[in-house]
């Protein structure tokens, strides 16, 4: 009897550690979801500031720096679907004013109608 009575008593002995390592591997889990929930945030506060850089360089028509800002806002959260967005707005407005510019001085440099499109050469 008496050696049922000692395997009864480390019985709760062995519960008491497992419930005290569960609590600890719980708080542990938490305290590892809440730096990783800090880190989230911090994430998204570069991206976000980020983001603004690069609305903020837009609004100055500095069209390539913004398009570095956002790309970098991308890098730190892939699904910053605002940031996909608006730097493909950007990346467009900027290719449309290449192209205005370009046609811009194509016309500037027209051949007046009086003067030859060919000129002669001696042969």
């Amino acid at each position: 009897m008496q050696s049922i009575k000692s395997s009864s008593n480390t019985q709760p002995n062995i519960n008491a550690q497992t419930s005290v390592n569960t609590k600890s591997i719980i708080q542990s889990n938490q305290v590892g979801q809440n730096k990783a929930s800090t880190q989230q945030v911090d994430k998204y506060a570069e991206a976000l500031k980020l983001f603004k850089q690069g609305m903020l360089q837009y609004s100055y028509k500095q069209y390539s720096e913004s398009i570095q800002s956002l790309t970098q806002a991308i890098q730190i959260k892939p699904d910053y679907l605002e940031a996909y967005i608006l730097k493909q707005i950007i990346e467009y407005v900027a290719q449309a004013k290449t192209n205005e510019n370009y046609v811009q001085t194509s016309a500037q440099k027209q051949v007046p109608i009086d003067q030859p499109l060919i000129s002669e050469y001696n042969y």
